[in-house]
């Protein structure tokens, strides 16, 4: 969970993100929980999946886009779903780019994302920004 040893850890970033934002929580652990089974789904190794690789970065994406940068809603919900699911394919193909090179994506996969969703967002949903 969250490239964290434990749940325990894992855990305690969830009541820590709680303690700041109830929303930011809610949208890390469905950003995680999106992140691993789409990363399954697609055959991703068993490794990075357990280790919380594929959910890093999914989960930033899903606090960014669902609570920090927009008002929490329903329409927000659907744009942040496809946010996570395409900051897995983005983690994906850096892992498979940048592995042979032994060059780590870190969180590159969520700012290549969230940039990508962030960009259009003030035409497609300038009422859900937040500070509106």
């Amino acid at each position: 969970m969250y490239l964290f040893s434990s749940v325990a850890a894992g855990g305690l970033f969830v009541v820590g993100l709680a303690v700041a934002s109830r929303w930011a929580a809610i949208f890390a652990i469905g950003g995680s929980l999106l992140a691993v089974l789409t990363a399954s789904l697609l055959g991703a190794n068993t490794t990075s999946t357990d280790s919380g690789l594929y959910a890093f970065s999914a989960v930033l994406t899903a606090i960014a886009l669902g609570s920090s940068f927009n008002k929490p809603s329903w329409r927000v919900l659907g744009y942040t779903f496809i946010g996570v699911i395409f900051t897995v394919f983005v983690q994906g193909a850096m892992n498979t780019l940048l592995a042979p090179v032994g060059i780590p994506t870190l969180t590159m996969p969520f700012v290549l994302a969230s940039w990508l969703f962030l960009v259009p967002n003030k035409d497609i949903m300038p009422a859900h920004r937040q500070g509106h």
